[in-house]
């Protein structure tokens, strides 16, 4: 019996010792012919893989120039936001509109592109949920090329303010707007590096062609020193109005959400599946849309209600 037990036991040493064998080996993954990856969401990084994405295709670079239009309203939101600071300092400016360097009159006249953002900035949900993305940015361009035309046509500091405001009104419905185009439409694997490209690069851009601008114009000493900085103002806006209703495909998660699969797929398989009906990774984003559509439909009425900002204290807080 003892002899017996014994060799029972030898295949349980044997095994433990050849597990032990392997855990001390750190190539483990590589005698297999294994590659290690670390990835953030299996699912996707398996649908990359078999569809195998070339970078350099011709859908991919339209997608590209899609983004690259989308990033001109993060310049212009720059440029808005930074031109006003180098114009008030310039002596024209001043004796055209005497709202002096500090005081309550200048504090309002800076103001006032601020208030218009704030209430621009309440409607952008509803007229992106209504209208799409395109229709946000088209929008949002329009108010800007108006105010712009006004405001480098301005003679008297009632009409400059009313500019300001209705530019200010523009702004944020292209901000927003265009950050969630680009989130929605841009290519899976390079979404977080577009979405930066817009909101850091495009603003800092958008900053500095307003300061340099000044600091060309600042030489004249007429009132062309202060038009010609919001002259400038004109081109990104006009560029945005122009091409993006034309030139832009609607947001594929705004079409699913309004009952236009059909017209959703056939975008994802053009840009993203490479004209490939059968592509891993627009089955499995169109999977992804439904299951958060689905999701937003459970926990939310999608009617535009502000009044859960102030139901209770803790959101009256909040605000």
């Amino acid at each position: 019996m003892k002899k017996s037990a014994n060799i029972q036991e030898q295949p349980t040493v044997a095994m433990s010792a050849g597990f032990d064998d392997d855990l001390q080996k750190p190539d483990l993954t590589q005698r297999h012919g294994v590659k290690q990856m670390d990835v953030e969401s299996t699912a996707l990084a398996d649908a990359i893989a078999k569809d195998a994405p070339d970078y350099r295709s011709t859908m991919l670079i339209k997608l590209y120039a899609m983004m690259a239009l989308c990033v001109l309203n993060g310049i212009m939101n720059g440029y808005d936001g930074s031109v006003m600071s180098a114009i008030n300092a310039m002596d024209p400016f001043q004796d055209r509109f005497k709202i002096g360097m500090t005081g309550n009159l200048n504090g309002a006249v800076f103001s006032v592109y601020t208030a218009g953002s704030i209430v621009g900035s309440l409607g952008c949900g509803f007229i992106m949920d209504k209208w799409g993305r395109r229709g946000g940015m088209f929008m949002g361009a329009g108010f800007i090329v108006l105010g712009s035309v006004l405001q480098a046509s301005s003679h008297h500091l009632p009409q400059c303010m009313i500019d300001r405001f209705i530019v200010g009104f523009g702004n944020p419905m292209c901000a927003t707007t265009a950050a969630v185009f680009i989130v929605e439409l841009s290519y899976p694997t390079w979404r977080g590096l577009a979405g930066g490209s817009y909101s850091v690069p495009g603003w800092n851009i958008g900053a500095n062609i307003a300061s340099w601008s000044c600091y060309g114009t600042n030489y004249f000493t007429n009132d062309w020193c202060w038009r010609i900085p919001y002259i400038i103002q004109l081109f990104f806006p006009s560029v945005v109005f122009c091409l993006v209703w034309f030139l832009l495909p609607e947001s594929p998660r705004w079409l699913w959400a309004n009952g236009q699969a059909h017209r959703a797929r056939e975008i994802l398989v053009k840009y993203h599946g490479n004209n490939s009906p059968d592509s891993a990774l627009v089955k499995l984003e169109i999977i992804e849309m439904q299951e958060a559509l689905e999701a937003e439909e459970e926990t939310s009425n999608r009617n535009l209600n502000y009044k859960v900002l102030v139901d209770n204290r803790p959101n009256r807080l909040r605000l």
